[in-house]
């Protein structure tokens, strides 16, 4: 319609006599000059177009005071947060259907998910770290808030913060909780904030009533009519998280699994899933390049595609969670970056297992082997490649593996679980008792009562990634001090093969070692001589000494100096001399009474 009128327009001052602007003509003109029918994404007046430049001029004036805080503070400063709308049950809008058809229907789950949506709160930044810890979540509820029922049986894990209100969407209490709870218990030393035009984000003064004190906060605000452009969020991050998302719930339904899609824990279970796939290394460059994209830094990142390395059609597997009793799609290569934390024990691909073996019969040591068959696409460990090729002689032979034996698992004895039970009956009255008053009636000492608090405040946002644990231990060979025999070839004689030589030099057969374990990977093990005094002397200049000069700034470099070091209540550990030596090579560790 468009072209037909803008033709006959211009033959009012071309005068071709006949000129009609035929369909026919009108096709030809679309198939030359390539143009085809688009649907119309947004209806704009023209006011819209007139103020076009100024919206620009905003635009860049936003860019350059970014670029200028990049400048001058770093980019482990800058933090993006929006928000998104989820439908309950996301469904294409398009299906197969006959040609001529004038009403289509489509079966989906619940209608009423089909109407209702939630909101995902997400933050990024551009600096080392990518993410915040957990992800926020804001279901529709009829009250606004979680029942009791509810919150007690509903999907628990580490990396979602899930709250209710009787829309779906965020309000201004639920914005102030988000600031105190996720936002400012994770950033330290300065944040500075760029988020749109929100009418809830204006108030900033209540926001500055939850900022701690020593934490220098700026809130920069992207103008309207703009985010599309300049926010890294909108720009690149939300359309491929969400494309993750769709194509998880899509496998559902295409499948029929067993599953509710818009059930409020299957829903919650898929995002934490893609939540914690998003957060690999191997797609930290996406966030990069939507900052990129948006103007605020020059490097521009080739980024993986998470749908595509993660969900692809190489051959979709089933994952299950420990926390489930149903499972969730991942291809073989998306399988791979799950945590153990969040998902059991996952088998290594086919096309691994294949690239394993063919690299196996060309290159004889299993590190080139890993570090051939990594080249290939197919990241493999050491441990991984000699566990397949172990595997696959196995059953050359036709060797069966023994199953494994589970051990006893621990328990809780049985006389706290009773002092549970009778605590749990004191505080649900009116007026309970205090700590004090419980402690002494059921002989619980008030300090140990007081360290739990005390030691929660060093893993409080990221401090805990400082602290380096440090533990003694015994490590007890199986065979020492036997017999072995030894055989003497001469040129023309024969040697006595009874002849067995005696250990000249006896063993101990228990070795005390030292060892400590932190956030950013293991520490030497130290071994204690055999025989030694055990005191604060030996302690310090085989343990604490190399420890210090040694394998802390080795871990950390020059993050050395947040190290906290964290032992156990042993004499050596606690002696007076212990703690004053660590007090003069200025390293902080956590004290006695925490």
């Amino acid at each position: 319609m468009d072209i037909r009128r803008w033709a006959v327009t211009a033959n009012r001052t071309i005068g071709l006599v006949g000129f009609m602007a035929s369909p026919d003509w009108v096709g030809k003109l679309k198939r030359y000059y390539g143009i085809v029918d688009r649907k119309i994404t947004k209806f704009v007046t023209d006011k819209y177009i007139q103020e076009a430049p100024q919206v620009k001029k905003t635009a860049e004036e936003c860019v350059a005071l970014v670029r200028s805080r990049i400048s001058n503070y770093g980019l482990d400063c800058m933090w993006n947060t929006d928000q998104s709308g989820f439908d309950y049950e996301m469904r294409p809008g398009r299906t197969l259907h006959l040609a001529g058809a004038k009403h289509v229907l489509a079966i989906c789950q619940s209608e009423n998910s089909m109407t209702h949506s939630y909101t995902v709160m997400m933050t990024i930044f551009p600096g080392t770290r990518k993410f915040l810890p957990q992800l926020w979540i804001t279901l529709q509820e009829d009250k606004g808030v979680v029942g009791p029922i509810v919150a007690r049986t509903m999907f628990k894990v580490d990396n979602l913060y899930v709250t209710a209100s009787a829309s779906g969407k965020m309000t201004e209490k639920l914005y102030l909780e988000w600031c105190e709870k996720i936002l400012f218990s994770h950033v330290e030393d300065r944040c500075i904030l760029l988020a749109d035009s929100w009418r809830t984000y204006s108030d900033q003064e209540a926001v500055l009533e939850f900022k701690p004190e020593e934490l220098e906060y700026e809130m920069i605000t992207i103008p309207p009519k703009v985010t599309d452009d300049i926010q890294p969020l909108d720009r690149l991050f939300f359309r491929m998280y969400k494309d993750s998302f769709r194509k998880i719930s899509s496998f559902i339904i295409v499948h029929s699994l067993p599953l509710q899609v818009h059930h409020r824990d299957v829903i919650l279970k898929m995002h934490s899933l893609v939540y914690q796939q998003l957060q690999s290394l191997r797609f930290g460059d996406l966030v990069n390049q939507a900052w990129h994209l948006c103007g605020y830094t020059d490097e521009s990142f080739d980024y993986v595609n998470p749908t595509e390395f993660s969900l692809n059609s190489v051959g979709l597997v089933i994952v299950t969670m420990k926390t489930a009793t149903t499972g969730f799609c991942l291809s073989a290569a998306g399988a791979k970056l799950l945590s153990a934390s969040i998902t059991s024990t996952i088998k290594t691909s086919s096309e691994t297992v294949a690239a394993i073996l063919a690299t196996a019969r060309k290159v004889g040591s299993l590190k080139k082997i890993a570090r051939e068959v990594t080249a290939m696409g197919y990241p493999a460990s050491y441990g991984t490649v000699r566990r397949i090729l172990r595997k696959d002689k196995d059953t050359t032979k036709g060797v069966q593996k023994k199953p494994k034996e589970i051990p006893p698992q621990n328990t809780r004895p049985q006389h706290i679980k009773s002092i549970e039970k009778k605590v749990f009956k004191d505080i649900d009255k009116p007026n309970p008792p205090s700590q004090r008053q419980m402690a002494k009636k059921y002989k619980q000492a008030q300090q140990r009562l007081n360290r739990g608090p005390n030691f929660l405040k060093y893993l409080k946002g990221e401090k805990w990634k400082f602290i380096l644990t440090i533990d003694d231990f015994w490590v007890y060979p199986t065979y020492v001090n036997g017999q072995r025999k030894v055989y003497y070839k001469f040129r023309g004689r024969e040697n006595c093969k009874e002849w067995k030589k005696n250990c000249q030099r006896k063993h101990p057969k228990g070795i005390m070692c030292c060892a400590g374990i932190s956030f950013r990977g293991p520490t030497k093990m130290f071994i204690i001589p055999s025989g030694a005094k055990i005191n604060a002397d030996l302690y310090i200049q085989n343990v604490l000494k190399p420890l210090i000069e040694k394998e802390i700034p080795r871990l950390y470099g020059k993050e050395a100096h947040k190290v906290v070091l964290h032992q156990d209540n042993a004499p050596v550990h606690q002696a007076r001399k212990t703690q004053e030596y660590l007090r003069q090579s200025k390293v902080k560790f956590i004290p006695k009474e925490h």
